[in-house]
């Protein structure tokens, strides 16, 4: 796509646009292996497409949880610890990109009715978050990501859980943002069995 060089005063306008998206389902289980220590396993299905190239794959993804006092926790994962890469099709080369593994580790603290949380990727972004609990079923949450090298990334959030049913909804946005680059909706759906 091209964007034509205004004259003085005048805004750019774009000559075309594509489209992108993704789609992620996953399946997770998780328990307790001891008093305080909690361990769970997650399968994705990875799925992106890009005007009208398509990729997918799988991955895996385990992690551990140690409550080291009532009200805090420890977590640490590995992110793709197993994949098949992402596969492309209707390309010239049809190529497989591959998913890297990645170390993730994160503190939080929980009151009586939010939770403040701080997380880190080795040698990626920190994130600093917080989730205020209005009721049992609505939780509002909000935080930034510090990336490397990157602009800051901020996000606003709602989640409604009712019967096990789970619905979020994400807005992320980066401090150089503009109404056609930079923004990220982000909607799930899960439920717990």
């Amino acid at each position: 796509y091209g964007v034509p060089t205004p004259n003085d005063g005048e805004r750019p306008s774009y000559t075309s646009t594509l489209s992108d998206s993704s789609l992620t389902a996953f399946v997770s289980y998780a328990s307790v292996f001891r008093r305080g220590l909690h361990w769970g396993i997650t399968g994705k299905y990875l799925s992106r497409s890009l005007a009208s190239a398509q990729a997918s794959g799988m991955a895996v993804d385990a992690a551990i949880m140690l409550y080291i006092l009532p009200n805090v926790n420890v977590g640490m994962q590995v992110r793709n610890v197993w994949s098949t890469g992402m596969r492309w099709t209707n390309t010239a080369s049809n190529p497989t990109d591959g998913i890297a593994p990645s170390f993730h580790g994160g503190v939080a603290w929980r009151g009586e009715s939010f939770v403040v949380s701080l997380s880190d990727e080795l040698g990626g972004p920190i994130a600093l978050g917080g989730e205020f609990n209005a009721s049992k079923e609505l939780a509002l949450r909000g935080g930034l990501q510090v990336p490397k090298d990157l602009p800051l990334r901020f996000w606003l959030g709602t989640s409604l859980d009712i019967s096990g049913f789970a619905l979020d909804y994400v807005f992320q946005m980066d401090q150089n943002s503009t109404m056609v680059s930079g923004l990220e909706h982000t909607v799930s759906l899960g439920f717990k069995i």
